[in-house]
Formats: structure tokens, C-alpha cells, sequence
């Protein structure tokens, strides 16, 4: 055991003479990194700037400087506009305020008038983003300082502890009261865990007997240590099946449960980098869904082949993305076949050998250019959207997909692919696949949750998150202390520290300052680690397991038993601790139920007092790597044959109604005609440049009227002006507008109705339900009056005496007014059946007004 005494002669081994002379020899290298740190931030600025883009420490930085500036004595003075600031706030309120740096604190500071204004929440014990330069002091020092809201006078800073716990159940709670009281003491760090910081169970849950804390320590036995994770992975997947297998009840309410489903479980790792894919690897081999994946969304395989694909119909000559086509499994060309075209074709590109190879007769080749060409026909006529959903299902590659290992993740990554492409606002493939690639990783979420997975993250990304059941893993791997042993240390209010080599003396030499941040730097990230724990644990709502697999357990006993006294843990064991793991078996030993492992090693410790239950289990790695027998003859069950047999043999009863969409919109039940007569009307991509296609005109002329004033003399050319530099359209949009036809509509006898109406309504939204034969006549006729939501938008409706008139306005370019009633007519009868359904009064006209026409075209209802 290492004392206080012992730390200060280390830093304290040289003679002041020595510590001066090393200060001057570094002093210049501390000066030389200075100017350069403030000179690449300086240049760094600048070219944020030309390019019109800050960070976000840019925008903190330069807010603050709005409100204060240094003087010459490098004291902050607030700038002389700040009033005018101030006074726009009444409350400054902060969430997670633990979490925040000391740049930001001054920022709230100044703006809720040096914190008369200032109301923050925040934990504490879960401030764990030192590395992204919180300070958790900010919110200690108000911790510390305010008074009670019991206690405390009118005008004191006031403070409420809300310690219920509304997420674990009472046995979590205890452990964790148990272990981090003995954690967090005033000689371990700054946070105290006293009676303010403890949580007290409030959550309900239905009564059951089962010991919520769980401790599963492995025996490495006589296992290789750099294999003993392994052995890990499979005492965790073996619990996860036992727990699965048991049918173990979670809660659903505070009266009710169900069973437990892999998507109850989560297991948290301190650093997923290396352990997580081991861990994900031995889940999916035992069985086990997970939703973890060391690979980027587009790396997986069913989405680099989606994106090859399309890669491919867009311009079949990359040959990465072809081969990457042809020797997939939806196409199943070998290396063998690819060898043998390229012989023939050796001079041309893949895909003119796959060309000639077809026209020799190649019948491998001859199906996938006939599939190329069917995609491509669908390329050109189906919208981005449906075409990936599309080629997902007609090349059965979801089907293929959920065949696989973590069958059920790849299926979801491959529908949110389905969804990107819905966002996606352009119709080419080749920009669809640049988009997809450049997005971050946070931008792809799948659907992951419910019963499908197992999930497993790291401790960080779990903040926030709750789960019924939660598994604490690879709590052996050393804590990560590389900032507190880098040649170059930094430190607020402690300055920089240096280890250099000495030309001269052939030696590094480290000064005093370095030592001393160094180890104030391991301190603080010893002390962040135990917060991390704590944040992890109490993810926990049912079942908290802590697996710990030290390389010796006998040794890791006695080693950490020499640290405990009189039911407590010593200040310094746990200000130099270098496993996560080691804390927890320091509380386990302490605890009255922890006599499994007093007993392994022999050991004689004084217990502390608890209520709180715990289990504790040793399982032997001989034990957990044990195989079957595979002599055992094992006897088929006739009840799962059944069942696998009725499900193949299901027939989906609704299967007329599977091609009909749950949800649509009026236009596309209206349309059907003006779809069929319009299809290839859309303007080609190459030629956007000559300005706005009819259609974007059109829709235009839509948000002109959606937004113009109505009013006795509209100047319409004004208005639009308004419009664009309002931001309701764009300029394209506004310098295409028609003047002369909508001052046509202004100038009009339906516009003269519009301003003498009771009441004026424009893009009037709505839901409403059609039957299914409405969609499709010829549905089976046992599904034709199935109903269909159905939504829309009335351009245009005004109540006259006691009844509405509907208008709906057309820019289609026609030769005829029956043109346009033809096309429209069954869409304005839906209009008018919804605004009587939300207006409870009777529609008794429709109108069309064409703007192409200049036309008030009146139709009857039928």
C-alpha cells in the first residue's frame, strides 16, 4: 500500500536547485507551444470564417465576448451594452448543468446577472465528461453554498434535493448506496456521499422474490489471460439464455410482468473499441440477437451491396461496385466465372465482358443483364423511394439477409436505408449513395429496440437510458490514465507540464510541475471513472450483474482485502485504483452477503452494516467452455415440428389487400388519370439549369396563394416581394410567378365572394377514410370496403350564409375546362365530403379556378 508520505517523495526527490534549473530549460519550450497552440487556433479561425462556419466552442467564445472582455490586469469587465441583454432574460434556466465548462458557466453567470437569475439541475455523481472539458466544481461550489429551500430566506440562493429514484428497484438501490458511500468520501475526492447524494426507491414494481444485485465472478483457472475475456462472453451469453430460457418476469407496470425478452437486456462496457465485437461475436454463436456491429452502417455487407447496386444501374462501368454486384449472393458469380470472362475480354472493362460474354452464351451473364435492365426500366420511371424498396424485395435480398447471423439487424439496417431514401429530396442514385456515405454514423438509426436484440454499448453512451435487465462487463481492463502520462500535461489553474530530453545529459527530465499535474490529472479521471460506474449501475431497473473475471482471484482478494478497515475502503486504494472491477469486489467484500468470496481467499474482514441483498456466484472457466456431448442422441419435438410446419404452411388472409397502401394522399386517389396522362412529363435532371419545370412552377404558384394578403387592392408584384425576402418562398420561385394571372384571380367575381365571406381558410390539412375499392376497383371484393386513410389539403374554403364553397387552384397548362373537371372532379368531392364531416355543414359548391385558363370553373356535387 502506497501512503501519502511515499507520493510526496516522489515528487519532492529533487533538490530546489535542480526543480529551478529544469523550470528555465523548459520555460522557453512552454513559451514556443503557447504561440504555437494560439496561432493555429488563430488560423483555424480564419478559415472557418472564409468559409461562413463556426464550431461550436466558436459560437460560446465569441458570445462571450460580446458580454465581456479582459482588461490589462487580465480581469473579465462586462462590456457597457450588457444591460440590453440581460434584460431580455427573466429566467436563465439550465439542464445537466454538471456537465458544463467553465466557459460556459460564465456565460450563464453574466446572463442570469451573476446567478440572481439562474436555475440549474443536475446530478453530480454523473458528471463524467472531464475529457470534453466539464468542470463539475461549477456545480458543486452552488451545491455546497446554496441552503436548503426548507430553511433558506427569500432572497438566498436556494437548492432541492430530489433523491427518489423512480428507475431501480430497492435492491440496486442498496448496493449502490452501500458501495458508493464507501467510494466517494471527503478524502477520495470532491463529491461527499452523504445522505443528500444516496436514491431512494420510489419506483413500483410488482413484489417478487429475487436478489436484484448479482455479482458473477469468473475463475480464470488455469485459462490463458489474454483469452480470459472470452471465457466472459460466454458466462454472459449463458446467463442471457438461462435468464431467456427461465422466462423471467420484467415489469410491465407496477402491477403486471411479462417475460423477459432480449431487447430487455443491455450490457455496458467502459470502452467498447476491442471487447465489444469479442462480446458480439460470442452472443450471435450462442444464439443470441445483438444490436452491435464494429462495422459503419455502410460497411456492413447488405448495405454496401445496396449502394453498389445502385451504383451500378446509375453507370454500369465502375467495376468496384460490379464485381461487388456480380459476386454477391443475389447474382452468385464465383472468381472462376469472372476469371474466365476476363480471359475472353481482356482489354475492355467488366462490364463490356460481361456484355460479350452474355452474347456468347453465357447464361449467368445473359440473367443479370436482363435483371440490369428491368432495374434500370425502374430507374426511370419509379421515384428514388420505391426504387430501393423495390430492388430490396424483388431481389429477395431482405429475405437473405434475415438468413444470416443477426438476421434481424441487417433487415433493420436495410428498411432504414428504405427511410433515407424517403428524405432524400433528389432522384438520382449516384447522389443518394455520396449522401448516405457522408452522413455521420449518428444519422443511421435502426430499429433496434423492443425484443429483437440484445444491446450492447458503452457506459457513456448509456447515460440517460434505463433497462430492466443490465450487465456490467469487462470491469478487468486497466482504467485508461494516458492523459496523466503524456510527455506534455495541461491543467486548469495548474498550467503545463513538460518531460523532455536532455541533449546534453542523454536523459529525460520531467519537472516538478509535470509530476505534480500528472498526478492530479490520474486523480480526476480515477475519481471520473467511479462516476462512470455509478452512472452505469444505476441504468439498472430490475437486475443489476457485475461480471468480474481478474486474472487471479485468490491474489485480486487478498490484494484488495490488505485496502479495507473497519467496514470502510481506504482514500488511497481508491484515488490509485487500476481496475473498475477492483471497487466492486471491495464493496462485495465488505458486505455481510459477501461470504463466497471471503471464503475463496481465505479472508478475515470486518463486514459493514446493510439491508440490501446480494448474490454472489463463482463460476469456474473449466465450467463455462465445457462442450456438449456429442454422443448424446437427442429426440425430435414434435411440438416445435408442428409449429414449423404450420408456419410454412400460413396463408396470409388479407394478401388483396397487401399491395393496397394503409395510408395515401387525395392526389394519389384522384390522380390516377393525370398520372397516366403526365407520366413522363417530369424535365430530365440535365436540364434543371433552364430554371423551374412546370410542376415547381405550379407549386409556386400554390405557396403564393397559401400566403399572399388577402385584402380590397392586392399588389400582387409587392406582395411577392415580401414573400421571398420573409422567407415563405424562394427567389427562383417569386421571379417565376405570373403577375398577370394572379392578378387575373384578384380581379375576379370568386375573389370578391372570398373578402365579403364570413369566414376564409386556405390549406385547410385533413384526414379522412375511403374504402379500399376507392383506391383500387379492382380490390377482391371481400376487402372493398376496408378502409384507407386518406390526407389532403383544400387550397381554399369560405363560408357563405350556412354553407362552405370549396376552391381548389389549378396551373395545369390545358386546353379545355372539361379537361380539367375530368381530371378533378373526384378530388374536389373529397374535399367537399371532409370540410362537411370537420364543419358540420352542408359543401354546396366546388370550384376549380385555373390560372392557365384565367377560368372560374363551378362543378356540382353528385
Amino acid at each position: 500500500m502506497i501512503s501519502n508520505l511515499d507520493i510526496l517523495k516522489a515528487i519532492f526527490s529533487d533538490s530546489s536547485e535542480t526543480i529551478e534549473q529544469n523550470n528555465k530549460k523548459i520555460l522557453p519550450l512552454v513559451e514556443c507551444l503557447v504561440f504555437l497552440i494560439n496561432e493555429y487556433d488563430r488560423k483555424c479561425f480564419e478559415a472557418f470564417k472564409s468559409e461562413n462556419k463556426l464550431t461550436f466552442y466558436h459560437t460560446e467564445q465569441l458570445a462571450l465576448n460580446v458580454l465581456c472582455s479582459l482588461n490589462g490586469d487580465g480581469e473579465i469587465s462586462l462590456n457597457s451594452e450588457i444591460e440590453g441583454y440581460l434584460s431580455r432574460y427573466e429566467e436563465v434556466m439550465v439542464d445537466e448543468f454538471q456537465d458544463v465548462n467553465d466557459l460556459q458557466n460564465l456565460l450563464f453567470e453574466i446572463l442570469s446577472n451573476s446567478n440572481e437569475k439562474l436555475f440549474v439541475v443536475g446530478d453530480i455523481k454523473q458528471s463524467i465528461y472531464r475529457f470534453r472539458g466539464s468542470n463539475l466544481l461549477n456545480f458543486l461550489s452552488k451545491k455546497k453554498t446554496y441552503i436548503p429551500l426548507e430553511t433558506a430566506k427569500e432572497n438566498e440562493p436556494k437548492k432541492i434535493i430530489l433523491g427518489d429514484n423512480f428507475r431501480s428497484r430497492k435492491g440496486i438501490c442498496d448496493f449502490v448506496n452501500f458501495l458508493f458511500s464507501r467510494v466517494m468520501t471527503d478524502k477520495t475526492g470532491e463529491i461527499v456521499y452523504g445522505e443528500e447524494e444516496r436514491v431512494n426507491p420510489a419506483a413500483e414494481y410488482p413484489q417478487k422474490d429475487d436478489t436484484e444485485t448479482e455479482i458473477l465472478l469468473i475463475d480464470k483457472n488455469e485459462a490463458d489471460y489474454d483469452t480470459i475475456f472470452g471465457y466472459e462472453a460466454q458466462a454472459i451469453a449463458n446467463y442471457i439464455s438461462d435468464l431467456i430460457s427461465s422466462k423471467y418476469q420484467v415489469s410491465i407496470d407496477k402491477d403486471n410482468t411479462k417475460d423477459i425478452e432480449y431487447g430487455d437486456i443491455c450490457i455496458l462496457l467502459d470502452k467498447v473499441s476491442g471487447k465489444a465485437p469479442i462480446l458480439a461475436k460470442k452472443l450471435l454463436e450462442n444464439g443470441i440477437p445483438t444490436a452491435y456491429s464494429n462495422e459503419t452502417f455502410c460497411e456492413t455487407p447488405e448495405i454496401s451491396l445496396m449502394l453498389s447496386l445502385l451504383s451500378v444501374l446509375d453507370n454500369p462501368s465502375r467495376d468496384v461496385e460490379l464485381l461487388t454486384v456480380l459476386m454477391s449472393p443475389l447474382f452468385g458469380f464465383t472468381p472462376d466465372d469472372m476469371a474466365a470472362m476476363r480471359a475472353d475480354f481482356k482489354k475492355d472493362n467488366i462490364y463490356a465482358a460481361v456484355v460479350g460474354s452474355a452474347e456468347k452464351g453465357n447464361v449467368k451473364a445473359q440473367n443479370f443483364l436482363e435483371s440490369v435492365n428491368k432495374f434500370r426500366l425502374d430507374m426511370a420511371l419509379l421515384p428514388l423511394s420505391k426504387l430501393v424498396y423495390k430492388l430490396i424485395y424483388d431481389t429477395g435480398l431482405l429475405g437473405f439477409v434475415s438468413a444470416m447471423p443477426n438476421g434481424k439487424k441487417r433487415s433493420s439496417n436495410l428498411i432504414s436505408l428504405t427511410h433515407l431514401s424517403k428524405e432524400f429530396n433528389r432522384s438520382s442514385p449516384t447522389q443518394f449513395v455520396d449522401y448516405v456515405k457522408e452522413l455521420p454514423e449518428s444519422s443511421f438509426k435502426s430499429d433496434t429496440g423492443g425484443s429483437g436484440f440484445v444491446r450492447i454499448m458503452s457506459m457513456h453512451k448509456s447515460k440517460g437510458l434505463q433497462f430492466p435487465v443490465c450487465i456490467l462487463s469487462d470491469l478487468f481492463s486497466k482504467i485508461n490514465n494516458a492523459d496523466s502520462i503524456s510527455r506534455i500535461v495541461y491543467k486548469e489553474n495548474l498550467g503545463i507540464g513538460f518531460k523532455y530530453y536532455d541533449e546534453a545529459e542523454k536523459v529525460y527530465v520531467e519537472n516538478l510541475g509535470r509530476k505534480v499535474i500528472a498526478k492530479k490529472i490520474y486523480e480526476e479521471n480515477n475519481q471520473e471513472k467511479m462516476r462512470l460506474l455509478y452512472v452505469a449501475m444505476t441504468r439498472a431497473k430490475e437486475k443489476l450483474v457485475l461480471v468480474c473475471s481478474p486474472s487471479n482471484i485468490e491474489n485480486t482478494l487478498k490484494r484488495i482485502s490488505g485496502n479495507l478497515k473497519d467496514g470502510a475502503i481506504r482514500p488511497e486504494f481508491v484515488k490509485s485504483v487500476t481496475y473498475l472491477g477492483d471497487v466492486v469486489l471491495a464493496g462485495c467484500l465488505l458486505h455481510p452477503l459477501g461470504e463466497p468470496l471471503r471464503k475463496v481467499a481465505d479472508l478475515s474482514v470486518t463486514t459493514a452494516k446493510t439491508e440490501g441483498k446480494i448474490s454472489v456466484k463463482i463460476t469456474d472457466c473449466a465450467v463455462i467452455e465445457a462442450k456438449p456431448d456429442e454422443n448424446k442422441v437427442y429426440e425430435a419435438d414434435t411440438d416445435i415440428a408442428k409449429q414449423i410446419n404450420d408456419n410454412i404452411s400460413y396463408i396470409y388472409p388479407y394478401k388483396g389487400l397487401s399491395e393496397i397502401e394503409a395510408k395515401t394522399s387525395v392526389s394519389a386517389v384522384a390522380k390516377g388519370n393525370e398520372a397516366r396522362e403526365f407520366y413522363f412529363s417530369d424535365r430530365p435532371k440535365f436540364m434543371n439549369k433552364l430554371g423551374l419545370s412546370s410542376a415547381q412552377k405550379g407549386t409556386a404558384m400554390h405557396n403564393i396563394m397559401q400566403f399572399i394578403e388577402f385584402s380590397e387592392n392586392v399588389d400582387v408584384k409587392a406582395e411577392i416581394e415580401r414573400l421571398v425576402e420573409w422567407q415563405y418562398i424562394t427567389e427562383e420561385q417569386g421571379s417565376c410567378a405570373d403577375i398577370e394571372k394572379l392578378n387575373g384571380f384578384f380581379e375576379s367575381e370568386l375573389y370578391s365572394r372570398v373578402l365579403r365571406a364570413k369566414s376564409v381558410k386556405r390549406e385547410m390539412r385533413f384526414l379522412t377514410e375511403l374504402p379500399a375499392k376507392r383506391i383500387d376497383p379492382n380490390v377482391d371484393k371481400e376487402f372493398e370496403n376496408s378502409k384507407v386513410i386518406v390526407q389532403g389539403a383544400v387550397d381554399l374554403l369560405f363560408e357563405e350564409e350556412d354553407y362552405i364553397v370549396v376552391v381548389d387552384f389549378k396551373t395545369d397548362r390545358v386546353c379545355s375546362e372539361k379537361t380539367l373537371v375530368g381530371l378533378y372532379s373526384e378530388q374536389l368531392e373529397i374535399y367537399g365530403k371532409a370540410c362537411e364531416t370537420i364543419y358540420k355543414k352542408p359543401v354546396k359548391e366546388k370550384i376549380i379556378y385555373s390560372f392557365y385558363l384565367g377560368k372560374i370553373i363551378p362543378l356540382t356535387f353528385s
